[in-house]
């Protein structure tokens, strides 16, 4: 049986335009890369997979233990503060979509589903293509 974010992983591979070359990374050397690199049109970036469980208050935190761990934080923020292309897709168990830029790594796994709402700059898997194809990869402007 696979587990829910394995599931994510092929909804991503079977969604990916032809023109996307998607590379699943399991690395044990270097603790808290990301799971998927993401090649197209001569552009790359780095995207975590989650899923999640979404609890029937909305003031309660979606991830909250399940959500990056301490090292993901890390490398997602220093790769932030490099302006490299680092993203976290989560897919709740709705099938909602939310992409969400590294540099809210160190809140994320405490955001409501409005909180991610409000983050969130891809909500399907076409929008979310698209972004990585057009090159969004500046931090967000607060």
């Amino acid at each position: 049986m696979r587990k829910p974010e394995q599931k994510v992983w092929d909804t991503m591979r079977q969604r990916a335009p032809v023109k996307v070359w998607l590379e699943r990374v399991e690395n044990a050397v270097a603790d808290g890369m990301p799971d998927v690199h993401v090649l197209m049109d001569g552009k790359m970036a780095w995207v975590e997979l989650k899923h999640a469980v979404l609890p029937k208050r909305e003031t309660t935190r979606v991830l909250g233990n399940k959500g990056l761990r301490p090292s993901q934080i890390n490398w997602h923020l220093k790769a932030a503060a490099k302006n490299l292309p680092v993203y976290t897709v989560i897919r709740d168990d709705k099938g909602a979509l939310y992409m969400i830029h590294a540099s809210y790594a160190a809140t994320i796994n405490d955001m409501t589903r409005e909180e991610l709402n409000d983050a969130s700059i891809g909500c399907e898997w076409p929008g979310i293509f698209k972004m990585l194809q057009e090159g969004l990869f500046k931090v967000p402007q607060e």
